[in-house]
This record gives C-alpha cells, structure tokens and sequence, in this order.
C-alpha cells in the first residue's frame, strides 16, 4: 500500500502485462465493437473466418472420406461469420435448423411414398407430381418446425428442399448432415469466441449483447454496401 504523503505510482507492467495488453488490441472484440468500426475489418474478418470454416470442413471430409460437405452450409457459413451475434447464427438456430430440415424432408418423402408408392421417389432424378408434393409439404414442415422450435435459420430450408429431392437417403448421410453443422458452429466457438475474442453464443443467441456489435448483430445491414 503507498505511504501517506508519497506520490502515486502507476503499478508496474511487466512484459507479461505488456504481451496480453498487446493481444488484447488485436482480438476483434476491441476492433469491431461500436458503430465506428472499420468496414474493411468486418469484410477481411468474414472473408478470412468464413473461407477458414469451410476450408477446415472440407479438409475433414477428404481426411475422414465421409460425406461432411452439403450446399447448404455454405450460406451458413455465410450467416455465422458475417452477421455472427444475429439469432439465426446461434448454434441453437444452426444446428436444430439443419436438424428439423433434413427431418422434415425425409418425412415428405416417406409420407408422400407411403400414399404413392409407385411414384419412385428413392430416385432423386424422377421430378413428377409426387415429388411436387414432397417438396411442398417439406417446406411447410421445416417453416413450421423451426417457428415452434425457435431455431430459425434460412439454409435449413434448402436442406429439406435437397431431402425432399432424394439426394439425402441414409441415416448415415443424415448423420453426417448434422454432424457437419455442429462441426461449423464448434468451428465457429474457436475463431469467434476463443480467437476473435466476440461473445458469439455457445448455444442461445446473444441478445444482451448482440446490440454493441452493429452489423455483426445482423441489426445494420445497410451498412454492407459500405465496405468496399
């Protein structure tokens, strides 16, 4: 403690001190937080985590032969690493969309065959009044789902559509489906959370603080266009 009658003296900073004071400037939440971050940080931090994500995803599914790579996670790639404190990002959203839109696809398929048998939907080339059904009914199943599941994310109606299609007809491939969003969202935990230093949600979204974030809270939109 300092002695009565002497000056203050700051508390020495040590090179420890210095190294983590140093690290901590460079994560992204001291760069990104507030309305005046800079637009060229958000573009080259989605660009780089979003491009890192798929890349590491695509590496495990050449490493591991298994079927980890669907359209669909593309865009959600896009959602996570572009507007990553938006509700539609959280893994909740992620990974219980992807899961109620492979679901409600294979459900059509199996209730439409069921009604129809000799319409041949194993296939996923046959396009016929059937598979019209399918699809319809899959879409009204995966909007319905992920209302009542509060887990809305706009990828995981192109999963039931690829379901409702055929191109989606194993348990395995259906694992695999699911597996591959969580796999983004774990993915998404280490460069946002660990890495970024962003309070990107472990399971629920963010709302607390999804409003000190702007864009990445999906809540400036408008501001994309100026980031060129």
């Amino acid at each position: 403690m300092p002695v009565k009658g002497e000056p203050h003296r700051p508390p020495r900073r040590d090179l420890l001190f210095e190294i983590v004071a140093f690290l901590s400037k460079l994560q992204l939440h001291s760069q990104m937080r507030g309305p005046n971050c800079s637009k060229r940080t958000q573009l080259l931090f989605s660009i780089t985590m979003g491009a890192a994500a798929i890349g590491t995803l695509t590496a495990a599914a050449v490493v591991t032969d298994l079927p980890l790579l669907f359209p669909p996670l593309a865009p959600s790639a896009f959602i996570l690493f572009t507007t990553p404190l938006a509700p539609n990002a959280a893994p909740r959203s992620v990974i219980l969309g992807h899961l109620t839109g492979v679901l409600s696809g294979l459900i059509a398929v199996i209730t439409v065959s069921a009604i129809m048998p000799e319409a041949g939907l194993d296939d996923p080339l046959v396009m016929n009044t059937p598979r019209v059904v399918a699809i319809v009914l899959a879409m009204a199943l995966v909007t319905k789902g992920m209302l009542l599941l509060k887990a809305s994310h706009p990828p995981a109606a192109a999963t039931a559509l690829i379901a409702a299609m055929g191109w989606i007809d194993s348990p395995v491939v259906t694992a695999a489906l699911v597996a591959s969003a969580s796999l983004l969202c774990l993915e998404a935990i280490i460069l946002l959370r660990i890495i970024g230093g962003l309070p990107y949600p472990l399971w629920n979204p963010a709302y607390d603080m999804a409003r000190f974030y702007g864009t990445l809270s999906g809540t400036c939109e408008t501001k994309i266009s100026g980031w060129e």
